[in-house]
């Protein structure tokens, strides 16, 4: 029998598929019942999540949401994968955009020197 690692992530008992959760995090998870996504994001105690919270809210979007927004950023996906795994993906996507930028801002101003 294996293990459904998408159905463990969905319900916040495991970290990622094939990640289980580490000592503090599963502190943070079941003795400071503090929500899987905070832990996800490094969110480990009652004073960080109480932070957390009190900065702007994050953004909470459906499966269905994030596979359309998968698919519009060029993300080969199906609707079997993950609502962690799409969230992880899109956000990928948007750091590599931001780092072409970056480096071709940087390209231009050596050539403009």
């Amino acid at each position: 029998m294996s293990i459904n690692w998408g159905k463990l992530v969905a319900q916040g008992r495991a970290k990622a598929p094939g990640i289980s959760w580490s000592k503090e995090e599963l502190n943070a998870r079941y003795k400071l019942m503090i929500p899987a996504e905070y832990v996800r994001d490094g969110v480990l105690t009652l004073k960080d999540y109480k932070e957390a919270l009190g900065s702007s809210p994050k953004e909470v979007k459906t499966k269905e949401e994030l596979f359309l927004e998968a698919k519009k950023v060029g993300i080969n996906v199906t609707p079997d994968a993950p609502k962690e795994v799409l969230q992880q993906e899109i956000e990928k996507k948007k750091v590599k955009k931001v780092v072409k930028k970056v480096v071709k801002k940087k390209v231009v101003k050596k050539k403009g020197k």
